[in-house]
């Protein structure tokens, strides 16, 4: 090439280098489906060579002892306590006014409902607590000592049906025992005839 340049009475030309590529470390972390910057407190975090400031620029969020807020809603109370005591969180029972018929052995809500906390912070459940009492189980009981327990928790109690069994006892309800209750709520009950 010189000597082709040289024949033609040319000076050599200059040509701009080429960029500098220089490499440079950052701790980096998978989460919530793409790679973030570790802060300090991330699980699983690994270090990985960018080229010239590339690579990603947003911080995890991550917590101290961090983990994951299970979904307990529609567990009963004792299996969600349990559940978030194993993660380890703090379980905090709230109540509100229970609808008729709605069931009280379980966890309506939750907060927070999902995401990450750090080890035994708390989240709070939320439990429905009954106005009236719960509707009793009468199912087995004379129809006399039923009628006379229902009566006496405000309940109604009519008889809707008669099958075949032991006279005068009570065979099946509904609603069913265990749900909120309310004053004049109507109990239907099936009664064996004998």
């Amino acid at each position: 090439m010189e000597s082709a340049l040289k024949a033609k009475n040319l000076p050599p030309e200059s040509f701009t280098p080429p960029p500098a590529l220089y490499a440079s470390p950052k701790r980096v972390v998978w989460r919530d489906g793409r790679l973030q910057v570790d802060n300090g407190n991330c699980h699983f975090a690994a270090d990985i060579l960018f080229v010239e400031n590339r690579g990603p620029k947003h911080v995890a969020n991550c917590k101290p002892n961090e983990v994951d807020v299970p979904h307990v809603v529609g567990q009963k109370i004792a299996a969600a306590q349990l559940r978030l005591e194993r993660q380890p969180l703090t379980a905090v029972v709230v109540y509100k006014p229970a609808a008729p018929l709605q069931r009280t052995d379980i966890v309506i809500a939750q907060y927070p409902r999902a995401g990450r906390l750090s080890s035994y912070d708390k989240v709070t459940i939320v439990v429905a607590r009954p106005l009236h009492g719960v509707v009793p189980r009468v199912i087995g009981l004379p129809m006399r000592v039923a009628r006379a327990k229902l009566r006496g928790l405000g309940l109604h109690p009519v008889v809707a049906g008669l099958v075949d069994g032991p006279a005068g006892h009570v065979v099946s309800q509904a609603p069913l025992p265990g749900v909120a209750a309310a004053p004049g709520l109507e109990i239907r009950l099936t009664v064996a005839r004998g």
